[in-house]
């Protein structure tokens, strides 16, 4: 009995993660996500740019390595 509930739970999960995925792709929300994620990462970018040109000291490298890129795949 308790190896039938949880295959039933494990199918139920699988369909709304399916279904989940299926609505994203329609309403393009991966795409929607990434271009989120690459504005912050700009943004972030330019404040600390300004930052660092105020103080006169260069950015950390991994926000000139990560700036406007996507880490979403």
């Amino acid at each position: 009995m308790d190896q039938q509930r949880e295959h039933d739970r494990r199918a139920a999960q699988q369909s709304d993660a399916a279904v989940a995925r299926e609505w994203a792709s329609r309403h393009n929300l991966v795409d929607t996500v990434e271009s989120i994620i690459a504005n912050c990462a700009t943004s972030v970018k330019a404040i600390m740019d300004v930052i660092a040109a105020d103080r006169n000291i260069p950015p950390p490298a991994f926000a000139v390595r990560q700036a406007g890129t996507s880490t979403v795949s």
